[in-house]
């Protein structure tokens, strides 16, 4: 071992556990251990070579480790190199503690210099990354991929960069990817889980990860630069630019005013807009293209609300965009499709399902999972084209395969709990079936067993607290509940709305409506909800409906997922102190700080009056927002101009101190604009609509409001 070179003899003092298992993994480091306890190598030394004879096998050492060699028909590093290394090393060591020992028999006076001299020669180096640290960013990009690397710098500007750590290995664990990465020196000998022997893209983002942690870059460093990768901050900047300035000069052109061809117009600038990836202003500009076309098509969907709050969303995300960090473009620009994140293993039972059809000509079913110890739901969907169906093969799609590696259908999931390993999930715990994902069933278990007393609703009143911070557009599965009515009304359908209603009420007779809109997608919802209303009127069972919550104006309902005949164990009234409480956001975070006027602040005769005028000023900015809109910044009459400066009073008045601001200035720049040839309407635009945005949020709020508290009304006079 003396003539051992001086590179190898480094690779192979460096090779602890940790990098063996980066080399090859922890189960051929395992198996390798095995074997070298009934072998017993024979070592040559030929050269900068080592050369290990293990029985029948041959294997030659090299520096790096990882370009040795094994005579046996294996790629990579075999359990074979692997035992040759450990014995190799083993012997290294050995030899130099023998050298250590012959140190020390000399003079008395020379030994703790030698010692200390001997001691730093034997210790095994600390491993240098700094290639990894050097690795080319472009190459990196390269290899992750244009799309990928947009939605990794949004993750890492959204996020924060994962933890790192750092042996004689660099382990990076992607969360996004349910990938683990263990970088070595050189880096072409890193391994993934993924199995790829090349720079996959999870080796690309954990060497960037490692670089931003390690601080040899920055996030604006990470963020991608360049037409060719699919991602130009300064396009971007610009586009919005353009998108803001036509949306802008169609604003002060009026609705009224402005030929067909503006339809064309939006679709072209949506189609520039996904150019540059800007999918969320895309979708806002095809969005307000297809109102346009209601506009021209005289169709009774077109709405002025509708279109002043596309086109005020629009022009304050170009304004945004334009003055933006270039950290945080990407967080802003949105993704063109829901991500999928790594979850925890999960223990789901299969409570419910509906049928849902889109119109892009897809159908399928929704199927709702109630996760054990999260204690909240999850979703998961099937879905199919329709555009081949006939009346045979509809028929025969009602049967749906079960997910995850599971064998038989999914009706077999109900009364059972499984367990889901690998599994992803949306922000909005929308499953998905990978192929990285895996289920076992564990055990039957009843519904009534696995929700909690606390959301079995036997008591209404407790409802609308609980589901408040999630209405009236929050994620769906933070909307479903299941109610244990204690009886149920006379059934009717309104046949002038085509609406199917059903009251449920609990033990107190307070009152929630189950409706249904009638389709012909949802004949089926209807005819079961009838079969139910007379199956009650016979024989007087307990059941127990589970369903999506929703705000109709300023009316809770429920549209039914699942109807159960017979609930099992009714819960008791759960005690105050395990009651869900309604995670409302502390005011002084509030965006608008528009407190609740209809609770405090007057005498108790007083607030339906106060709500009624604050509901009706609101009313009238937005309808002279409408008319602005209509008639254009550059034909607006003066008589409506001085009509804002009257709300702006009353504004101030009532105590919405910002849309005063915003009605003032509004006023003042359509003032000016009277007096100059030529005006820049970007400043107009941008005033209206911040103050469109104004009115939707105030507006939205006091639904909530005002829902709530008609909720609270009908809750106390049934009690």
């Amino acid at each position: 071992m003396e003539s051992l070179s001086a590179p190898l003899r480094k690779a192979l003092l460096e090779a602890d556990d940790d990098y063996l298992v980066g080399l090859s993994n922890k189960g051929t480091l395992n198996r390798g251990k095995k074997d070298l306890q009934t072998l017993s190598p024979v070592l040559s030394v030929q050269g900068e070579e080592l050369r290990v004879e293990l029985g029948a096998e041959t294997c030659v050492l090299r520096a790096p480790l990882g370009n040795s060699e094994c005579t046996c028909p294996a790629r990579g590093i075999c359990r074979h190199l692997v035992s040759a290394i450990l014995w190799a090393k083993a012997q290294l060591a050995e030899t130099e503690s023998q050298d250590d020992a012959r140190s020390g028999e000399k003079q008395e006076a020379d030994a703790p210099a030698r010692a200390a001299a001997a001691e730093q020669e034997t210790d095994a180096p600390s491993p240098d990354f700094t290639p990894l640290l050097d690795y080319p960013i472009e190459t990196l990009r390269r290899a992750i991929g244009s799309s990928r690397f947009v939605r990794f710098a949004a993750r890492l500007a959204e996020e924060g960069t994962p933890s790192v750590e750092e042996t004689s290995v660099v382990t990076v664990q992607l969360p996004w990817e349910s990938a683990v990465v263990r970088l070595l020196i050189p880096p072409e000998h890193s391994s993934c889980t993924c199995h790829s022997r090349e720079l996959c893209p999870h080796k690309a983002q954990a060497i960037l990860i490692y670089q931003l942690a390690k601080g040899k870059r920055t996030l604006a460093d990470i963020l991608p630069q360049g037409e060719g990768d699919g991602w130009d901050p300064e396009g971007m900047r610009s586009v919005a630019e353009a998108v803001g300035a036509a949306v802008a000069a169609q604003l002060l052109t009026g609705v009224s005013r402005l030929p067909s061809s503006v339809c064309e117009t939006m679709e072209r600038l949506a189609a520039l807009a996904h150019s540059v990836r800007l999918p969320e202003m895309e979708r806002g500009l095809r969005a307000a293209a297809a109102m346009y076309g209601r506009y021209f098509a005289r169709s009774a969907a077109y709405r002025d609300e509708a279109l002043l709050s596309l086109l005020a969303d629009t022009v304050n995300r170009s304004a945004y965009l334009c003055h933006a960090p270039k950290e945080e473009l990407a967080a802003q620009a949105g993704s063109f499709r829901e991500d999928y994140l790594s979850c925890p293993p999960l223990r789901l039972t299969l409570l419910g399902e509906r049928e849902f059809h889109t119109g892009s000509g897809y159908m399928g079913r929704v199927y709702y999972f109630w996760e054990t110890r999260e204690q909240r739901f999850y979703t998961w969907s099937a879905a199919r084209p329709t555009i081949y169906d006939t009346s045979r093969r509809e028929t025969s799609s009602s049967y749906q395969a079960a997910p995850w590696q599971l064998e038989g259908p999914i009706s077999l999931l109900y009364g059972m709990e499984i367990e889901l390993r690998g599994g992803r999930a949306t922000r909005g715990r929308r499953l998905s079936s990978s192929e990285q994902s895996r289920a076992v069933a564990l055990d039957s278990l009843k519904p009534w067993n696995a929700l909690p007393r606390e959301r079995q609703y036997i008591d209404f009143s407790r409802l609308f607290g609980d589901l408040r911070p999630h209405l009236p557009d929050g994620p769906e599965a933070d909307r479903v509940a299941l109610l244990l009515p204690r009886s149920c009304g006379v059934p009717e359908f309104d046949r002038a709305g085509q609406i199917f209603r059903l009251p449920l009420r609990d033990r107190l007779g307070r009152r929630l409506l189950v409706e249904v809109r009638y389709r012909k997608e949802e004949k089926g919802v209807v005819d079961a909800l009838e079969r139910f209303a007379e199956k009650w009127k016979r024989k007087r069972g307990r059941p127990a409906f589970l369903g999506i919550c929703y705000l109709d104006g300023e009316d809770l309902k429920l549209y039914p997922i699942e109807i159960y005949q017979v609930w099992g164990k009714r819960p008791t009234r759960p005690k105050p102190e395990k009651r869900l409480c309604a995670a409302r956001p502390d005011p002084g975070h509030a965006p608008l700080r528009l407190f609740r006027l209809t609770r405090g602040g007057f005498p108790k005769g007083e607030q339906a009056a106060a709500a009624r005028n604050l509901r009706g000023l609101l009313g009238e900015l937005l309808a002279a927002l409408c008319d602005l809109l209509q008639s254009g910044a550059a034909s607006f009459p003066p008589e409506n101009a001085a009509r804002l400066t009257e709300i702006a009073k009353r504004c101030e008045a009532t105590g919405l101190h910002t849309g005063s601001k915003l009605c003032t200035q509004l006023y003042e720049l359509l003032q000016n604009q009277r007096h100059q040839f030529c005006t820049d309407p970007l400043p107009l635009a941008e005033t209206l609509s911040r103050a469109a945005q104004y009115v939707f949020l105030c507006q939205k709020k006091m639904t909530l409001d005002a829902a709530e508290e008609k909720w609270n009304k009908e809750m106390e006079e049934t009690s």
